[in-house]
């Protein structure tokens, strides 16, 4: 009665794109871009090690997906995660750092990735990572980032990385998880000063949100969510001329929203940023085997701070069956997205595999053959 599985089904029912683009930005103080080497070797200064299971690799491509070319230059960045089995992890580092001691506040990283609607019965996930003490240890950036997306193409990924100012050995990497489905692309990625635009700029209801930038007056005015003729889905909760916070509020459409200021005196201001609304994805199931009156703990990212549902769907006979299973408790952490929910395995569910879903007013999770019940 233990264990855990993680390989899900993601199904949108808002747009899942990814991308805060930034009006603006000073010079980075690291840069990547692959080039200046010849496919698959790594430029200088980068190097691999596996984390768990076999045949994963990191290496320099000419081409993105399905024979897109890279964001930039002639190279990008690829994992192999179409090619080994779902659950190897396989770690790309530097082995030279930046040096961020003069630093005293803001820093960014920003990386390019390329994501496709391609099979999306696995989620390939990456996790930036950062060591500030010579690589002995490694630490998370960012929560994990699905290659899977409806739409297909390369997307900004914007992180506020504050903690790692004032480093004088500031690491980059990123954790390739393998679901089996599709490769990994990472192009142009940069550490620099002067965030602009939304951190995080992707959540669910509940997220806090902060929109950096400049020309915002000190008085609030609007801001708008344009791509949806429906009211903003979001509440202000603080503005400055430099900086304006707000908590994703209400269910909102399948679209893409572009971020836009208006001043109460002066002229509106348009940030280039877009934000995406996520739907849940799960992490693990703990356990992956189970008894009716059992506990099961779900972890993942995306859930929502308001209770949703969840429920098991048996397709043994000419119908799927679904059971529905009241959340004992739901979680998420409004800054991060990550969050967890635990549910008893109701009376009245026969021994069998089941498809555990777990849904919010965003969209649904399906992990297929989740949980079985003994």
């Amino acid at each position: 009665m233990s264990g855990h599985k993680a390989w899900v089904v993601g199904m949108v029912a808002a747009a899942w794109v990814v991308l805060c683009a930034p009006a603006s930005f000073a010079p980075p103080f690291f840069f990547e871009s692959f080039d200046g080497v010849e496919a698959p070797a790594l430029p200088d200064g980068w190097a691999q090690m596996q984390i768990t299971g076999a045949g994963g690799e990191w290496s320099t491509s000419t081409s993105a997906g399905d024979g897109d070319d890279p964001y930039s230059g002639s190279n990008c960045g690829r994992f192999n995660s179409a090619s080994v089995a779902p659950g190897v992890q396989w770690r790309l580092y530097r082995t030279a750092g930046a040096d961020l001691s003069s630093i005293p506040s803001t820093v960014a990283l920003r990386f390019w990735m390329y994501h496709s609607p391609t099979v999306n019965e696995y989620n390939d996930l990456l996790q930036p990572i950062a060591s500030f003490d010579g690589g002995s240890t490694w630490y998370a950036v960012s929560d994990w980032v699905s290659r899977w997306s409806p739409t297909t193409g390369w997307k900004q990924h914007i992180i506020n990385a504050d903690f790692l100012s004032g480093y004088s050995d500031v690491r980059l990497g990123f954790t390739g998880l393998a679901g089996g489905s599709a490769d990994i692309f990472i192009d142009d990625i940069e550490l620099a000063n002067a965030l602009a635009g939304c951190s995080p700029n992707v959540g669910t209801i509940g997220t806090k949100v902060a929109l950096v930038g400049t020309g915002f007056g000190d008085v609030p005015g609007k801001l708008a969510f344009y791509g949806t003729k429906t009211k903003p889905p979001f509440t202000v909760t603080s503005w400055t001329n430099t900086r304006i916070e707000f908590v994703m509020a209400k269910k909102c459409v399948a679209t893409e929203y572009e971020v836009v200021v208006h001043p109460k005196v002066g002229p509106s201001v348009s940030m280039s940023a877009y934000f995406t609304v996520q739907p849940p994805m799960f992490f693990t199931i703990d356990p992956d085997t189970a008894s009716i009156g059992d506990t099961i703990t779900v972890n993942g990212i995306y859930f929502g701070t308001k209770a949703g549902k969840i429920s098991l769907v048996s397709n043994a006979g000419p119908k799927p069956v679904r059971k529905s299973c009241k959340p004992v408790t739901w979680v998420m952490d409004n800054a991060t997205n990550t969050g967890s929910a635990t549910f008893l395995v109701p009376k009245g569910v026969l021994p069998g595999a089941y498809d555990l879903v777990i849904s919010n007013d965003i969209g649904t999770a399906t992990s297929v053959g989740g949980l079985t019940v003994e």
